[in-house]
């Protein structure tokens, strides 16, 4: 009885650790202060952001640093090697439980990024174990202000990666996402949880031998 416990009580764990609820958050670089870099030229002191949005659900600069330049209007832009907000850099970033650095998931991105021309902006999103999930290409014109919208709904995303293989320039001014309202369970966590059952469906079953 004890086992069967210890059982369920596992698999709740999982399922309160893997619940979402959502309702949509938009982001947009005016929301934290943080200096203003120039476009092309060094990082503000500063300026750089990294965990300033995770009140948001929203932690940016996943491996390659993000600032915030002066478009205008305002717009995240990838940094490079150097220091340099080249606007050819990567946007990335992940999401977490809103106030925390918990990863969590969303089922809903889309991004308002600088103008480009069709089929030269990128967004990519993956899963917590950085599985590629979906990707898609600005291959519809422009969005609602004149700038480029990038959309992707699909369930379990948790890293995503904004960038130019075309190498066109481009910030981007609004992140709109349903808002990360469950922790997801890292990649050792679940390897815990699956040893855990097994442990306990094996002494289980040699107890009742």
């Amino acid at each position: 009885m004890k086992r069967q416990f210890g059982i369920l009580t596992i698999i709740g764990m999982f399922f309160i650790l893997t619940s979402t609820s959502y309702g949509l958050t938009t982001v947009t670089p005016d929301l934290v202060s943080v200096p203003v870099s120039p476009a092309f030229g060094p990082v503000a002191p500063g300026g750089q952001v990294t965990d300033q949005y995770k009140g948001y659900g929203v932690i940016f600069s996943d491996g390659i640093a993000t600032a915030i330049f002066s478009d205008p209007p305002l717009a995240f832009g990838g940094v490079n090697g150097n220091g340099i907000v080249d606007l050819l850099t990567p946007v990335n970033g992940y999401f977490v439980i809103p106030g925390t650095s918990t990863l969590a998931s969303t089922d809903y991105l889309s991004v308002e990024a600088g103008y480009a021309d069709v089929g030269n902006l990128l967004l990519q999103v993956f899963d917590v174990n950085r599985v590629l999930l979906d990707s898609t290409i600005n291959d519809d014109g422009t969005g609602p202000h004149g700038r480029t919208l990038l959309t992707l709904s699909i369930p379990d995303m948790v890293y995503f990666s904004i960038s130019t293989p075309q190498q066109d320039t481009f910030g981007a001014d609004q992140l709109s996402f349903n808002t990360p309202g469950g922790a997801v369970p890292e990649p050792t966590t679940m390897l815990l949880l699956g040893s855990g059952l097994l442990g306990l469906w094996g002494a289980r079953k040699k107890f009742r031998k």
